[in-house]
């Protein structure tokens, strides 16, 4: 992890950031008056040995919007195989779905009773790294 070598510490304005992102996660993990909505989506394929290492981003649905483009949440969370939660703001995963969609990074999901087609956005780009 590297610092900002021209950072400086300030109690008082640390404390305040620190606040905020409290704040932040207690919005997304309660039920209080003012909780943020959270649509969570597990996916099983993008990591482990075998992993694609992409977040399959659901579009449509037997040929209907579905996913995140009729969602209302204003958070996207991705609960991965290895136990571990990837969660972002959904207007933020939708400018990275039309950057996908830009690039042709889809993906069609033909079996089962629900098929799907979708954008791939790597785990990398989910969390910002």
């Amino acid at each position: 992890m590297s610092c900002n070598p021209n950072h400086q510490p300030d109690f008082d304005l640390d404390l305040e950031r620190g606040q905020v992102k409290e704040q932040l996660v207690r919005r997304l993990l309660s039920n209080d008056q003012d909780h943020l909505r959270v649509e969570v989506k597990a996916d099983y394929r993008a990591t482990g040995p075998q992993g694609t290492g992409n977040h399959f981003v659901e579009l449509s649905s037997k040929g209907r919007p579905s996913g995140i483009m009729v969602t209302n949440s204003d958070y996207w969370a991705v609960a991965l195989d290895n136990g571990k939660v990837i969660m972002v703001p959904t207007e933020d995963v939708r400018e990275l779905v039309a950057e996908a969609l830009a690039e042709g990074r889809t993906a069609r999901m033909p079996n089962g009773s629900h098929p799907t087609e979708g954008a791939l956005i790597p785990l990398a780009k989910l969390v910002g790294v």
